[in-house]
Order: structure tokens, then sequence, then C-alpha cells
């Protein structure tokens, strides 16, 4: 009995938790869409990028996925490790019939007749236990382990590369909200700056020493400087639920974001390349696929060989107690399938091909590394030097907006001027953000694609 309750008790916990998971109205966070309360996300809460890929590495759907990935692979594993385990077996049965048989078409001499049909019926029980060990196979067991082992590594090496995308998403997401909000506060300056002007020409005009265009002009740009501030918060809203969904959220909690840490990264291609080659998960998983696909080269060849079982076995048999008892052994020698030859070969012809096809893989995967850091590494140089261009363009377009104020205010500089230089510090504020935010994307990119999270 303590040997039954030992096999049956994991099956019952094993049950239990499958009927678990069966219950939708109970599915963990991941599993369903998480819920800004359960993350403590409110209006007015401050939420720093740190928090932002934490909250996403944990709840997010693409995150639970892969770990469950992870989980088949490895109960593959634990599958294909059972090949070298015996199996046991047990039954038992009962039964009760009638004995007739049919009588002869001619009876021998000296011998009764059988008896005629009748109702009557005996008893028979039968109970047995046997077991059965895989003694060898020519490798195919030990194939199908290390085919399961490599791709549980590729399993995790896949779930290092969602870590990395995941968190890079969310990365690029809080950097476009961050941006976006100060495109926002640019164009909010901007339109400030244009009512002040507004308030000026029409104070200088009623004084007379501004005409009625000047007016009309300030009017203008104002307005233009107001729909551009329009879309400036309609692309904060856009950017708030970018952010909100790669961290696996569907509402608007209406938190804060701080702003984010300047990076420095001064590496350079062959050194960022070398490292990749290393540590980039989907790389290190096309080399596990790989593996795998060697492995099951091994495990179609071994299949054309027989395999050498051992098994034993106890059973009872009888109409009455006591049963009589018998036990056996029998190795065996297993060939399956003799006239398969033609199937199996063509089955290792196509384990071949899938082997090249997944080094093939593996090399198109170096090369798009190669070409996505290429990438990467001339954005981070490009916007580096635009930003440290456009500060020093934005701190001129400064210097020339209050020069141009001062003329405005004792006549020497045109609304024209006003309007002009007004743009020019707007649009070099506008490109000093823009690669500011630029280069902290193209920094995140470097990093997801040598494999940093």
């Amino acid at each position: 009995m303590i040997l039954l309750a030992g096999f049956l008790l994991p099956g019952c916990a094993t049950i239990y938790r499958a009927r678990q998971a069966q219950k939708s109205d109970q599915a963990p966070p991941g599993e369903r869409t998480v819920t800004a309360a359960e993350v403590s996300l409110s209006e007015g809460s401050t939420l720093t990028l740190e928090q932002a890929v934490a909250i996403a590495l944990q709840y997010h759907p693409a995150m639970v996925q892969a770990q469950q990935n992870l989980v088949i692979a490895q109960k593959q594993t634990r599958l294909a490790i059972s090949g070298y385990i015996p199996s046991l077996t047990g039954q038992g049965s009962y039964r009760r019939a009638t004995g007739n048989v049919q009588a002869p078409a001619s009876t021998t001499p000296g011998l009764s007749a059988p008896s005629p049909p009748s109702n009557e019926s005996s008893d028979f029980w039968s109970a047995g236990i046997s077991a059965e060990q895989l003694i060898w196979d020519f490798g195919r067991t030990d194939s199908a382990i290390r085919q399961a082992s490599a791709q549980q590594r590729a399993a995790e090496a896949n779930l290092r590369a969602t870590t990395n995308t995941v968190a890079f998403q969310v990365k690029l997401a809080y950097y476009q909200l961050a941006q976006a909000q100060a495109l926002a506060q640019v164009a909010e300056d901007t339109v400030h700056q244009f009512q002040v002007h507004l308030d000026q020409a029409k104070v200088l005009f009623e004084v007379g020493r501004r005409i009625q265009y000047d007016v009309t002009k300030a009017q203008v740009d104002l307005g233009h400087a107001q729909l551009n501030l329009i879309s400036a918060r309609n692309a904060v809203k856009t950017a708030r639920a970018a952010l909100n969904s790669a961290m696996g959220l569907a509402e608007e909690p209406g938190y804060r974001i701080t702003e984010p840490a300047a990076v420095e990264q001064t590496a350079t291609l062959e050194e960022l390349m070398a490292l990749a080659r290393e540590h980039q998960p989907e790389l290190q998983a096309a080399i596990a696929e790989e593996r795998a696909a060697s492995m099951a080269v091994n495990g179609a060849i071994a299949n054309l060989f027989p395999s050498l079982t051992f098994s034993a076995g106890y059973n009872w048999t009888g109409a009455d107690f006591p049963l009589v008892w018998n036990w056996f052994i029998s190795p065996a020698v297993v060939i399956q399938d003799l006239l398969a030859i033609p199937r199996k070969t063509s089955q290792i012809d196509q384990a071949v091909a899938q082997l090249r096809s997944a080094r093939a893989r593996r090399a198109a995967q170096e090369q798009l590394i190669y070409l996505h850091l290429s990438q990467a590494v001339a954005e981070r140089e490009d916007a580096k030097q635009r930003l440290e261009l456009s500060t020093l363009v934005a701190q001129q377009a400064q210097e020339n907006v209050d020069l141009v104020n001062e003329r405005y205010k004792v006549g020497r500089a045109s609304a024209v001027e006003v309007t002009d230089a007004q743009v020019a510090l707007s649009q070099a504020q506008s490109d000093q953000v823009t690669a500011r935010f630029d280069y902290l994307a193209a920094v995140a990119q470097v990093q997801r694609t040598i494999g940093e999270k």
C-alpha cells in the first residue's frame, strides 16, 4: 500500500495542478492582463525606468510564454530520460464463464462424448506483475536525451532573448514618452513666447510704434504654435499608451515618469561583435538548435539497429485459492519493421537536411546580428554628433531670440525677424531633444543586440 501511495500521490498532485490551470478566472497576472493596482501604479505615482522594466519582465505575456516554453522543453528532457527507466506493469482480473465445447463430428472409440451444453460456470482468477528494462539500443535513447537537452538550452536562450527584447521595448517606449513630453514642453514654451510677442505687438501698435501687420502676424504665429502644441500633446498620449502596452498594461494609471539618466557608451563595433558572439541569446539558441539537429541525425542512424531488452514477471492464476504461481525472465533482441530500411534511410537524409538548415540559420543569425549592430553603432555615433551640434545651435538660437526681441522693442527688428528667430529656436530645441533620445535609444539597441538587458 505504501508503494502504491508513492506512485499515486504525485499523480494526484499533478492532476490537481492541471485542474487549477484550467480555471481561467484564477489565472495569475501575465496569463491575464495585469492591473495598474497590482503593480502599484496610480494617479500621480512616479514610475522610474527600472520599475517599468521590472513590471514588464514579471507580467508581460511574452515573458510568460517564453517561461512556459522552457517548462515544456524541461519536461521533454525528462520524458527522454525516462527511456532508460524500467517499466513496471501490474494486472489483475476475474472471470466467471461457462465451459461448453462443441461435440466432434465422430467420437473416438473408448472416449466419452462431451457433456451437453449447460449454464454451469466456474471462476477464474488472474494477477501478475512484470517489468521491462532497455539494455541497449545503439544510442537511440541517448541521442533523444541529448537532442532534448539541446532543445532545452535553446529554450533557455530564447527566454533570455525574450527578456532582452521586452526590456528593450520598455526602454524604447520610456524614452519615446520622455521625448514626447520634452517636445511638448518645447511647444508650450514656443506658444508662450509667441503669446508674449503678440502682447508686445498690441502694446506697440496702440502707442503707434508698430503697424497692424505686426499684430496680425503675431496672431497667425501664435495659432500655428498652438496647433503644434495640440499635436505634441497627442503624441504624449500615444507614447503613454505604448509604454503601458510594453509593460503589459491595458489601462492608463496616470503615473509620472522621471528624467532618464544619461548614459555613455564608447565600445567599438569589433569589441561589441566579440561580445555578441559570446553572449547573444538568439545566436546561442541557434547554436543549441544546431546541436539538437546533430543529435537527431544520431537518433535516425541508431534507428537502423535493433534494441536489447530484458523483462521479468510473476503471475498467479487459477479457479480456486490459493492460486498457482509462475515466473518468467525474457531477454530479447527487438528488430522493428525489417522492411522499412528505405523509410529509415530517408529519415536519416531528412535529419541531415535539417542539420544543414540549422547550421545555415546559425550563420544567418550571426550575419543579422552584425548588420543590426553596425546599424545601431552608426545610429549611436550619428545621434552623439547631432546632440553635440544641436546643443550648440540651441544656445546660439536662444541668444539670437534674446537679441531680436530687444531690437524689436526699440523698433530695430521686424515681426518677420522675431518669427524667424523663435521658429529657429523651437527647431533647435526640438533637434536637441530628438538627438538626445535617439542616442539613448541607439545605446539600448546596442545593448539588446549584444545580449545585455
